[in-house]
């Protein structure tokens, strides 16, 4: 099972926390922001996967003498192992991937799965791409 999707705009590179008023940490604003990006952009995708794998339960024949399949219930195996492959696509040459990486692992968690620790495979390239800066995003379940 694997889920892809595009997150749009410059990739941004996860801050670290930041000391704040009182001594409290903070993540800063756009390391923030960029997560909830790719929080929205994987709930579509997964919201995407399972509308195709209900319609594929559905088209598959009834067997004679059944009413044919109820509507599946099908679920992203949020309890597994996982592969993501990313590539990230700057404008320029600024930019860590591996701190790109970590916003984008941070932002799905919770999400496609519980915890990034259940990333056992990561595949990161950085390309340049003037014109129309994202990352695109594959996440693969590899099974518990």
């Amino acid at each position: 099972m694997e889920i892809r999707f595009t997150i749009p705009g410059r990739p941004v590179s996860k801050a670290r926390p930041r000391l704040g008023a009182g001594g409290r940490t903070y993540t800063p604003k756009p390391t923030k922001m960029y997560e909830h990006l790719v929080k929205y952009c994987v709930i579509k995708a997964i919201q995407d996967w399972k509308a195709a794998a209900r319609l594929a339960v559905l088209r598959q024949p009834s067997l004679p003498g059944t009413t044919g399949p109820k509507s599946p219930l099908v679920e992203w195996p949020r309890q597994s192992r996982y592969r993501v492959e990313a590539t990230i696509y700057l404008p320029d040459m600024r930019g860590d991937v591996d701190n790109v990486a970590k916003s984008i692992l941070d932002g799905m968690q919770g999400i496609a799965y519980d915890d990034d620790k259940y990333v056992m495979e990561l595949w990161i390239e950085k390309r340049i791409n003037r014109a129309e800066p994202r990352a695109d995003v594959v996440v693969i379940a590899l099974g518990g």
